[in-house]
């Protein structure tokens, strides 16, 4: 009985931690608005389009390090054609951010995402 009764408490203690993985949230940091992104675009030269870029890479770069079974997420493609996008979801999406339009990007990229480094000579 007291085997079931601590199964049963480990149980329950499992659970929240499932729903809260389920829920994937996260916390977001210095990250701006679609808005704002699209502005930025116009001045590629520009000190902030610049800090942009930098996030834009360092949010590939975090993925690929911590996404099991990825070694780029880009696959074929590039940090350009990843600007490209993001100001396309942006202009659709001006009330989103930049940590959205990452997110959804990287969630259409992931079946063609390059899996190990051998594969960067196919």
């Amino acid at each position: 009985m007291r085997q079931l009764l601590l199964a049963l408490a480990l149980l329950g203690a499992a659970l929240p931690v499932a729903a809260t993985e389920q829920q994937k949230t996260y916390a977001v940091y210095m990250t701006i608005s679609c808005e704002a992104y699209t502005q930025e675009r116009w001045d590629p030269q520009g000190v902030r389009y610049k800090q942009i870029q930098a996030w834009i890479s360092g949010y590939v770069t975090a993925y690929n390090g911590w996404q099991a079974d990825t070694h780029d997420i880009l696959g074929g493609s590039n940090v350009a054609s990843v600007e490209s996008w993001v100001e396309n979801y942006c202009k659709a999406h001006p009330l989103n951010n930049l940590s959205n339009a990452m997110a959804e990007l990287v969630n259409g990229l992931y079946s063609g995402r390059q899996r190990t480094a051998i594969d960067a000579g196919r």
